[in-house]
C-alpha cells in the first residue's frame, strides 16, 4: 500500500542521520573515555546521552504528526516549513547542549522549534478530526 507522505519522508530520511549522527557522538565519547554503560560520571558523555536522547523522545512523535496530517491533505507548503523547523530546531538543541548545561540560546530556540512543530502538526491533525466529523 502506497501512503502519499513523499514530502514528510524527506524529513524522516534528514532525521535517520541525524540520529546515527548523535548516536556515533556518544559511542565515540564512550570509546575514548573508556565508558562501556552508563555514563560513568562523565560531564559530556551525560550531555551527549542527553542530546540523542531528546532527539529519540521528541522527533518520532514529530514526524509521525507531520505523516497524519500529509495523509489527511495537508499541502508540500505546510510540511516543509514543520520539517525544516525540526531538523534546524534539533541541530539548534544540539549545538545548545555542546558548549553548556544549561539554558543556551540555542537550546532553547531548538526546543521552541521542536514544540512549535508538535504544537502545528497537533492543531492541524485535530482540525481534521473536527472536519470530518462536521465538514
Amino acid at each position: 500500500m502506497f501512503l502519499p507522505v513523499a514530502n514528510t519522508a524527506l524529513y524522516a530520511g534528514i532525521c535517520a542521520f541525524m540520529l546515527i549522527g548523535l548516536a556515533l557522538r556518544v559511542i565515540r565519547h564512550r570509546y575514548q573515555a573508556k565508558i562501556g554503560l552508563l555514563d560513568g560520571g562523565d560531564a559530556m558523555l551525560q550531555r551527549h546521552i542527553r542530546v540523542h536522547g531528546n532527539f529519540t523522545e521528541y522527533v518520532p512523535a514529530a514526524l509521525l504528526l507531520m505523516a497524519i496530517i500529509e495523509v489527511n491533505g495537508a499541502p508540500w507548503w505546510v510540511i516543509h516549513p514543520l520539517g525544516l523547523a525540526l531538523a534546524g530546531g534539533r541541530i539548534s538543541h544540539a549545538i545548545g547542549l555542546r558548549g553548556s548545561t544549561g539554558a543556551s540560546r540555542p537550546r532553547v530556540v531548538g526546543m521552541m522549534a521542536t514544540f512549535s512543530v508538535l504544537a502545528i502538526s497537533g492543531l492541524i491533525a485535530i482540525g481534521h478530526f473536527v472536519w470530518s466529523l462536521f465538514g
